[in-house]
Order: C-alpha cells, then sequence, then structure tokens
C-alpha cells in the first residue's frame, strides 16, 4: 500500500510497536527493515521522543525499566528519522488542529508528511478519519511491503 511512497512518516502509535509486542508490531518492525535497508525514508519530528517515551513508561501491559526506555529513546536517535519541522510545518500543523479538531501532537505529524510530501503511517484510525481526506494517510495493518 506504500505504491512508490518513498518519504513515510512514522507516528507514535507505530514507533512504539518497535520496543514492544503490541498487535500489528510485526508491521512496525517491517516498516523499520525497509527504512534500515534502504527502500523508503523514515522521518518523524523530534516530538517523537517524548510521545514514545511517555508511552513505555506508562504502557498498560508491559512494564519496561528506566533502562529500557532510555534505550529506547537513544535507538530511535541513533535511527536518524527525527527531522525539524519549519515554519511552513508548523502553520499546517496549527491550521490541521484548529480545522480538523486534532491535538497539536497529532496534527505536527500530519504537518510533516504534507509538507515532504509523503505519507503518514499511523495506527490511529480517529486520526485517520480526521485528516484522510487532506493527508495520504495508511493504517499499520494496510502496509503491503
Amino acid at each position: 500500500m506504500l505504491e512508490g511512497a518513498k518519504k513515510v512518516v512514522v507516528d507514535a502509535s507505530v514507533v512504539v510497536k518497535w520496543f514492544v509486542p503490541e498487535k500489528y508490531y510485526e508491521e512496525a518492525l517491517k516498516l523499520r527493515d525497509a527504512y534500515l535497508n534502504g527502500r523508503v525514508e523514515l522521518m518523524s519530528p523530534r516530538l517523537i521522543i517524548y510521545e514514545v517515551a511517555n508511552a513505555l513508561g506508562f504502557h498498560r501491559v508491559y512494564k519496561l525499566s528506566s533502562e529500557d526506555i532510555v534505550s529506547a529513546v537513544r535507538d530511535i536517535i541513533d535511527l536518524g528519522i527525527i527531522r525539524r519541522l519549519s515554519l511552513e510545518g508548523w502553520l499546517k500543523a496549527v491550521k490541521l488542529s484548529i480545522d480538523r479538531g486534532v491535538s497539536i501532537y497529532d496534527a505536527v505529524y500530519g504537518a510533516m508528511a504534507l509538507i515532504s510530501n509523503g505519507i503518514l503511517v499511523t495506527n490511529d484510525e480517529e486520526l485517520r478519519e480526521r485528516i484522510g481526506d487532506r493527508i495520504r494517510v495508511i493504517m499499520l495493518d494496510e502496509l503491503d511491503l
């Protein structure tokens, strides 16, 4: 379902699955591996570090140690996927947040996909419903890698 897309923005609902075996974690790992093999360019705003650390720290099922969480943060940084959102991107994010009633956190991922002319891969169906007509959004379980 990536249909030739090379630039892929991933949100925390995807990246968390690189560290805990939640539903669709295999698809998340395949996407990460596609990046490591040079088949796609993954990107995410710096926000990803905070969201993933928070999600892992307060996970309902898996209890990760502080060391495991810091290791996950280091892994994300070392992957080299973090991109800075431009001022134009911030303008799009704020507008998307207000117009579509999504958090600025979610809107930043969408704006990054818009600015990069890429797609957003998420596991958040509500987010796709709210912004999917403005941004190309693919659900994690729909990936065909």
